[in-house]
C-alpha cells in the first residue's frame, strides 16, 4: 500500500510539470493559444465526466464479466 501511494505521489507531481510541455507542443504546432486553452478544458472537464461514465457503466454491467473477458483472453494492460 505504501508502494501505490508513493507512486501515485509521483505521479500527482509530475503531471503539472507534463501538462506545461504538453501545451508548450500544443502552442508550438497550432500557433494558436485557443488551442491550449481547449486542450487544457478537455483534460480537466474531461476527467470528472469519464468517472461519471464509469459510474454509470459499473451500475449497468457486472465487473464479473470484463474481468473474466480480460483473463480468458490473456489481454495484457500497461
Amino acid at each position: 500500500m505504501r508502494i501505490l501511494l508513493l507512486t501515485n505521489l509521483g505521479l500527482r507531481m509530475a503531471l503539472p510539470v507534463i501538462d506545461i510541455f504538453v501545451a508548450a507542443y500544443v502552442m508550438h504546432n497550432s500557433q494558436d493559444v485557443k488551442m491550449v486553452v481547449i486542450y487544457q478544458l478537455a483534460v480537466y472537464t474531461g476527467i470528472p465526466f469519464t468517472f461519471f461514465i464509469n459510474g454509470f457503466l459499473l451500475r449497468r454491467v457486472k465487473i464479473k464479466r470484463p474481468i473474466q473477458r480480460h483473463a480468458v483472453s490473456g489481454i495484457s494492460m500497461p
